[in-house]
């Protein structure tokens, strides 16, 4: 039985482009992060499109609703920092975001982690931060703004 070390030696049986068809339709791209947390993404799946929020200015969010090819960029080291439910003011307030003016709702497929740079550990379930550094494309971009707060007392009415 005879062994070979060299990738040609297995690829002989498969063509180039069957190959580079099943490597594009399962990875896109493969990233490490500083930790060494391996990301996978494939942008070719429709089913790892979500939904995420980001808290902005007035001006930058009707400039991404108007745009032809909506992204989000970064300022920070060219991370994106997005939410996974609808934050309130207060929220947001207390995340650090700079610009406290509105809501975007949008649909990506890029990946996020937990952004625990956040001093308030209660929202370290629902703040993000871009796995690689923007610009990351988006989808189905509207301004929904902050999601209202309930009162204490509000909890017990109907």
């Amino acid at each position: 039985m005879q062994t070979s070390t060299s990738a040609k030696g297995l690829s002989d049986s498969i063509p180039k482009a069957e190959i580079d068809k099943r490597l594009k339709d399962t990875f896109v791209y493969i990233m490490t992060d500083n930790s060494g947390k391996i990301s996978f993404g494939n942008t070719d799946n429709e089913s790892s499109v979500k939904k995420y929020y980001q808290v902005t200015s007035k001006q930058n969010a009707e400039t991404i609703i108007n745009s032809n090819n909506p992204e989000l960029k970064g300022r920070e080291f060219k991370e994106v920092y997005v939410w996974t439910k609808q934050p309130t003011y207060k929220q947001a307030e207390n995340s650090g975001a700079r610009y406290l003016e509105t809501v975007i709702e949008f649909e990506t497929n890029a990946t996020f982690s937990k952004d625990t740079s956040i001093c308030d550990t209660a929202l370290h379930n629902i703040a993000r931060v871009s796995d690689r550094p923007g610009p990351i494309p988006i989808s189905n971009v509207v301004e929904v703004g902050f999601k209202s707060e309930k009162r204490w007392w509000q909890f017990w009415k109907e």
